[in-house]
């Protein structure tokens, strides 16, 4: 049977994995896999069982309406908790399953939003967070109860995740599994998250931020808090965040992920390790410049917010983590007193997240490559791997998909990896368009991952060329925190020196008919390259920060994204920089045909920002486009509504097809 080139409808044919469980005993791995529906325009979610030994087949373990998520192992083996909107009435709610099968159980009638459940290692206990909305939080922000107007008090009064405050305050909760019933630990106007218990199941440490600075000062601390209830006890008193708490074995020590907030928002994070009683935290990861984490980009799934909780080994030598190294994200090791780190997985892959069975001393995790999607995996702790799922065989077996090559350009003295992807009818002796494609963060990378509307451009007929410029992540601290006060300078070259390079290297590209294309940094990047070149002949700028000056008072993080490190300053004493930076400062230079794709409730980079471009490029009579799509997020092109994302492919298509072919 021949193939098919890849179109925009095989993305809805496309079954996304995550959240790798592996059990107690090494035995099974539990996972959610994720199918969309085009013609009913959502996605349903279940979790599925699969034997380690890859044995048997993977098997579907929970039905139902909704969505089923945070699948996790009870200490014994034989129940599993896990979050879900089954319930319709209940929303959002913590059920149970026993592993011989059965109805689920539900766990909890009013949480909100729970957040995944963590087992107590005795068996008893499940801790979550969940948001607690009281009169008290209402009253400070002067709500009337006879009125459907909001009012805030907050800095930080919405977010991209979640939309406008709802007033609610996430707090840590504990069920007792005998009873049913639940209690709340802590209280406050503070959020609160990533509870881990002690091996004695006695005390809970999580981490939180409980300054009257919250919203100025955005990062977390660690605090311990007994199970029963009682007095919080602060850990630690940091500079920058602690996130992602984890006990030692023996109780008498705690792994956290943090840094000192040096560089703001592009600081390395390192692994500290500290006395579980409170003390002195002392970096191990220290010689490892690279990204804690996953933060490689693609369009199946939305980029993760914090690295998983790392991983004690049994004897408390050593810690496990996953991290993204030029263009790559694997599972690595270090002692757990300082040391040098090791790669525990090799290879050209983006490892999504990972989980570790002490007793079994191995790993299941989630992981993709340029012509695999996603399927799961074990690995030992010496690094030997096995697939054990093939999710998207069906697909796979019936589409042609291009493999990326990668290649290195040497720009201003510093190494910038960049890839191409061959159209999928090239042949020697033509000239062929181009794309070059940009990645959003910036503090994020493109590399060795799955990615759709790459393979329909290279379907399509198009070359993709991408490329990691000073500023992404994975290739450490210099130079991620170069960019500083420099958009547009030191990046903007860099991609230019990527892109001249693969004209020189391949000459099939045709040079008189290319386009660029990107999506929130990427989408400013966009914006930025037609406001000062005339090198490509079509543009499609997504979701961008197209004004700084703006961007400060209407994104979710620009007060403290812009101020602190990527402009520096506030815009009323620093306006010439703040437009200086800006694309929409300098739009009377563009006359390449933009096609502007933006969210109507993205509170990241707010519609705005796509409204003054558009605005100005029809004053100056640059043929442009601006397509609003209604109800989605920051999110649209990774989980927003089926039908909305292929219109949006659709668009792009269209448009690099009407000035480029």
């Amino acid at each position: 049977m021949s193939k098919h080139p890849i179109a925009i409808d095989d993305l809805f044919k496309i079954k996304l994995v995550s959240d790798a469980q592996i059990s107690p005993d090494g035995k099974t791995v539990a996972f959610v896999l994720t199918t969309p529906d085009l013609e009913g325009d959502k996605y349903s979610a279940h979790i599925w069982l699969v034997p380690s030994d890859g044995s048997t087949p993977a098997r579907q373990f929970t039905f139902g309406e909704g969505k089923d998520r945070s699948p996790r192992w009870s200490p014994d083996g034989k129940w599993i908790a896990f979050a879900s909107d089954r319930d319709k009435e209940k929303k959002d709610q913590l059920y149970r399953i026993s592993i011989d099968g059965g109805e689920a159980l539900r766990l909890t009638d009013d949480a909100n939003k729970p957040s995944a459940p963590v087992w107590s290692p005795d068996g008893t206990m499940i801790a979550f967070t969940s948001k607690v909305i009281t009169k008290e939080t209402k009253h400070a922000n002067e709500q009337r109860d006879d009125s459907d107007a909001k009012s805030y008090t907050r800095l930080n009064y919405k977010s991209n995740d979640e939309g406008f405050w709802d007033y609610g305050w996430r707090q840590i909760c504990v069920l007792q599994i005998a009873d049913g019933i639940s209690q709340q630990l802590t209280r406050g106007m503070y959020n609160h998250g990533s509870p881990a218990w002690s091996p004695d199941s006695k005390t809970l440490v999580f981490a939180a931020n409980r300054s009257a600075k919250a919203d100025e000062q955005p990062w977390n601390d660690l605090w311990s808090v007994p199970a029963k209830g009682g007095a919080l006890k602060r850990l630690t008193r940091r500079k920058g965040p602690a996130i992602a708490p984890a006990w030692s074995p023996d109780g008498k020590l705690i792994a956290f992920f943090g840094h000192e907030n040096e560089y703001a928002t592009v600081t390395e994070a390192r692994i500290y390790v500290m006395p579980s009683r409170g003390g002195k935290a002392i970096p191990v990861s220290k010689g490892f410049d690279r990204t804690l984490g996953s933060a490689l980009a693609t369009d199946l799934r939305s980029a993760d917010h914090m690295p998983p909780t790392p991983a004690w080994s049994k004897d408390g030598k050593t810690i496990y983590f996953l991290a993204t190294e030029c263009g790559t994200s694997n599972t690595y090791s270090v002692g757990s007193n300082g040391g040098i780190v090791k790669p525990v997985t090799h290879g050209d892959q983006h490892i999504i997240g990972y989980s570790y069975s002490r007793t079994a001393n191995r790993f299941a995790f989630v992981a993709s490559t340029p012509t695999n999607p996603n399927d799961v995996f074990v690995s030992t702790v010496a690094g030997a791997t096995k697939k054990i799922t093939n999710v998207n065989a069906d697909l796979l077996v019936d589409v042609q998909l291009s493999k990326p090559e990668k290649f290195v350009v040497m720009n201003e003295g510093t190494a910038i990896e960049g890839w191409l992807m061959k159209p999928l009818n090239w042949k020697p002796g033509r000239k062929f368009p181009a794309v070059l494609q940009i990645h959003g963060g910036p503090h994020s990378s493109y590399g060795e991952t799955f990615f759709h509307e790459f393979q329909v451009l290279c379907a399509q007929g198009y070359a993709v060329v991408f490329c990691n410029p000073r500023g992404s992540a994975g290739y450490g601290q210099e130079f991620a925190k170069c960019i500083g006060k420099d958009w547009g300078g030191r990046d903007y070259r860099d991609i230019m020196a990527v892109w001249e390079f693969a004209l020189r290297k391949y000459k099939w590209i045709d040079e008189k008919r290319n386009g660029v294309a990107g999506g929130s940094y990427g989408g400013y990047m966009t914006s930025w390259i037609v406001t000062h070149t005339d090198r490509f002949k079509a543009a499609v700028s997504m979701r961008a920060l197209n004004n700084w000056y703006s961007f400060y008072g209407t994104s979710d993080i620009g007060h403290f994204f812009a101020s602190e490190w990527y402009v520096g300053g506030e815009p009323w004493n620093n306006a010439s920089e703040y437009l200086t930076h800006s694309p929409i400062a300098h739009v009377a230079n563009c006359k390449t045909p933009t096609l502007i794709l933006h969210s109507e409730k993205d509170f990241r980079c707010p519609i705005e920002q796509g409204e003054q471009f558009y605005i100005a490029l029809k004053k100056l009579g640059v043929p442009t486009e601006f397509v609003r799509f209604p109800d989605e997020t920051h999110e649209l092109s990774r989980s927003g509504k089926p039908k909305h994302r292929k219109e949006r492919l659709e668009r792009i298509v269209a448009w690099f097809a009407k000035y480029l072919k």
